[in-house]
């Protein structure tokens, strides 16, 4: 006798054998939650079988750990009475599922960082799956039995986390919802997904609900073909797109699909799209697969959906198309009666010429254009640019002297580029093109002693090429309307808050004179200073203060790189030093901001104090009143940490001492003779007081810099972990490789 052996589908084999979900060997939590999902037995299995396979989710993972690990939340569950030998063994079954878990979540942190191909081949089998949860509650179960212990509590528990890991994948996802709908749609749906892993079929799933029509949508059906016209709803459908093999949009329509489907046919075709305007009567595309003619056989098809919605008007005419549409126009319009677009490459070209003689220009906006003729696929457009100007007179600045007038222009000069922006933002030009040239500003100063600002600028070319005379009139309309009487007035007024909040300083001479003064006293005052230095930048007529770098009392410990650490393992370390260093740096900011409240909390105090010192009123004169110390703008806190040079400890002194990782704060202001008087005043008061307070300023803030140093030394502690694992697994290997020598 010959034997055959049949070689059949995996998938299909494994339901025949388990005919049951209770056979597959999952939890029988699990069981309960799937079963009450699905309806069907076959399609029970089959989503037990992707679901048995999928590693935990770290939420569901960090539940295990939790249980298992450090938190020995297990304690609370099993009452051991105390029994110090029970706890030992129970502790030791554990442990062993610890280890499992900690692997799990590293490999889960690298998947998600890294994706599949960043895991090494040896630790690809390290995912914690539904068979390492079973493991465990088998483990600990045979432990509590032996011991006459309850295993109720510790069931209930694992129970829990075994609905965690399915409301993740099913009951709580959106991918999920869609499996179950799936299977319960057909009975024979689950066959569709066999062999598939999770992730695969919730793709799978997920295309098919995309593609599948809604009844409501569908405008006609012709039974005896299989075919229907179906409404997409929309100017645009990626799915038609992707079907037809055109853009499948059109933002002067909705869009309507004819499509077959056959009584085996999970989804249907697409066969001719058709852009539609209900509001204009008008249909602006009919267009087959690849941008080209519909097949001939869809002609009494698109003529009676013509007919349906009892269109007056056919703009196609091979728009973005190089096939011919002529035979097919002439088709259209021998069997139903409409007006069909007429030569639009003449029509285009009369609009040009209008154009060029100025016939839609305005006081302030021009308008030009040209027309080319294969623009888009052999396809004629127009392509119409437009720019704007007018002038704004700024009555702040009449009758000024000639020498406010040159601080002006100089200044416009060197604040040009924020006074643009500034103009940008307040005015807020409808269709401005910012990815032209930025916008002109001139300033000039007239006869009559008045000054004023020429704006001018292009308007955006995102939307500037057009089919047909009706859409290129359209879109020049459009643009006139943003640039009346009433649009310039109201840019023109919100142009002279901005120039006015840039040049009423100059109409004043008391910031320049203060600015004068301090220049005069500069080597007075940086001689009064402990902290702080102060220079003249006479290049840039500017005066700079700033201290040394002042060394914070927070304690940041080296992660050094063992010696002889393998050079293969040099990655890891370098990943676990730059983690190290980011927590430092993500830490800095928070720092930095506790030192500049530390500065007003410091002045609130003393005022607070002096206030209790005084036992009379005292007859302060109005306006010298002490006051709580603010930050001014033109003062700038940085703290900076150290890199991973220092941190490594791979850096030295000349005298081979190892360089010490340190937290440093640095404080710049700089000032102008165009700042503000209240900012010049302000600026100096500030840096004047921290100079004098600095010391205390700073153990002002020594609860945040020990929490900082809190942080630090967790992080640190994770990264050494880290490493001293790494090179107890390399001591592994090598034992391995002298055993195989």
């Amino acid at each position: 006798m010959i034997k055959v052996r049949i070689k059949r589908n995996i998938s299909e084999d494994m339901l025949q054998e388990a005919m049951r979900l209770e056979d597959m060997g999952l939890p029988t939590m699990l069981v309960t939650l799937i079963k009450n999902d699905v309806k069907k037995r076959e399609a029970q299995v089959r989503l037990g079988s992707l679901l048995k396979e999928k590693e935990l989710p770290l939420r569901v993972l960090r539940s295990v750990y939790n249980l298992a690990g450090k938190s020995f939340q297990w304690r609370e569950l099993i009452d051991t009475g105390g029994d110090s030998e029970k706890v030992s063994k129970i502790e030791k079954i554990f442990g062993f599922s610890d280890t499992d878990t900690m692997a799990g979540l590293e490999w889960m942190r690298d998947f998600r960082r890294f994706g599949i191909g960043g895991i090494p081949q040896d630790r690809r089998n390290d995912r914690y799956t539904l068979k390492n949860l079973k493991g465990l509650r088998k483990s600990i179960n045979k432990m509590l039995r032996k011991l006459d212990l309850s295993e109720k509590a510790i069931n209930q528990r694992l129970d829990e986390i075994i609905i965690q890991y399915y409301q993740y994948h099913i009951q709580d996802s959106d991918e999920g919802n869609k499996i179950v709908a799936f299977l319960n749609e057909h009975p024979d749906n689950h066959k569709d997904i066999a062999d598939m892993n999770l992730n695969e079929a919730e793709d799978y799933v997920s295309s098919y609900f995309e593609q599948k029509e809604d009844e409501n949508r569908i405008v006609k059906k012709y039974e005896k073909e299989n075919l229907f016209w179906y409404h997409l709803g929309e100017g645009s459908c990626d799915l038609e797109a992707q079907r037809m093999g055109h853009c499948g949009a059109d933002d002067r329509g909705v869009l309507f699909s004819l499509r077959s489907k056959g009584p085996k046919q999970k989804v249907s075709d697409s066969h001719v799209t058709i852009s539609y305007n209900e509001f204009e009567d008008t249909v602006y595309q009919i267009k087959g697969k690849q941008n080209c003619t519909p097949d001939e056989k869809y002609g009494p098809y698109i003529v009676d959906f013509l007919e349906m919605y009892d269109v007056k008007r056919i703009e196609e005419s091979g728009e973005h198309s190089s096939c011919d549409f002529s035979e097919f126009i002439q088709y259209l319009s021998e069997r139903y009666e409409a007006e069909y677009s007429g030569n639009s490459l003449q029509q285009l070209e009369e609009l040009d010429s209008e154009i060029s003689n100025g016939d839609y220009n305005t006081e302030y906006i021009n308008f030009y254009s040209d027309v080319d003729e294969y623009a888009y696929e052999d396809r004629p457009m127009i392509v119409i640019n437009a720019s704007v100007g007018f002038d704004t007179e700024l009555d702040l600045l009449k009758d000024i002297s000639d020498e406010q007038w040159e601080k002006i222009e100089e200044f416009f000069d060197d604040e040009y580029e924020d006074i643009v922006e500034a103009v940008i933002d307040a005015c807020g030009f409808d269709h401005y093109d910012s990815y032209s040239d930025e916008m002109d500003l001139a300033i000039s100063r007239v006869i009559n002693g008045s000054v004023d600002i020429t704006t001018g600028f292009n308007l955006s070319n995102e939307n500037n090429h057009h089919g047909d005379r009706e859409e290129g009139e359209s879109y020049i309309r459009e643009l006139k309307y943003s640039y009346e009487d009433t649009d310039i007035d109201n840019f023109r007024n919100d142009i002279d808050e901005v120039m006015m909040k840039y040049f009423k300083k100059f109409l004043s001479s008391e910031s320049i004179d203060e600015f004068n003064k301090i220049k005069d006293r500069i080597s007075e005052i940086e001689d009064g200073f402990n902290y702080f230095t102060a220079w003249l930048n006479e290049e840039e007529d500017e005066i700079v203060f700033h201290t040394v770098e002042v060394e914070l009392p927070i304690r940041i410990p080296i992660l050094p790189q063992p010696n002889k650490f393998p050079t293969s393992q040099n990655v890891p370390y370098t990943r676990e030093l730059r983690t190290y260093n980011r927590m430092i740096a993500s830490n800095i900011e928070d720092m930095r901001i506790s030192l500049i409240n530390s500065v007003q909390d410091h002045s609130k105090k003393a005022i607070a104090a002096a206030k209790r010192q005084v036992r009379l009123p005292l007859d302060i004169p109005k306006g010298k009143e002490p006051k709580v110390i603010i930050r001014p703008q033109l003062v700038n806190f940085i703290v900076t940490g150290p890199s991973d040079n220092v941190l490594s400890g791979g850096l030295k002194h000349k005298n081979q001492e190892t360089i010490v990782p340190r937290i440093r704060m640095k404080i710049e202001m700089t000032l102008t003779w165009t700042d503000d008087l209240e900012d010049i005043l302000g600026g100096m008061e500030y840096i004047s007081y921290m100079d004098k307070n600095m010391s205390s300023i700073i153990r002002n803030t020594q609860k945040n810099m020990d929490k900082f140093e809190g942080q630090v030394k967790y992080s640190h502690g994770l990264a050494l972990k880290s490493i001293l694992k790494m090179m107890n697994e390399n001591k592994r290997r090598s034992k391995i490789k002298i055993r195989l020598k």
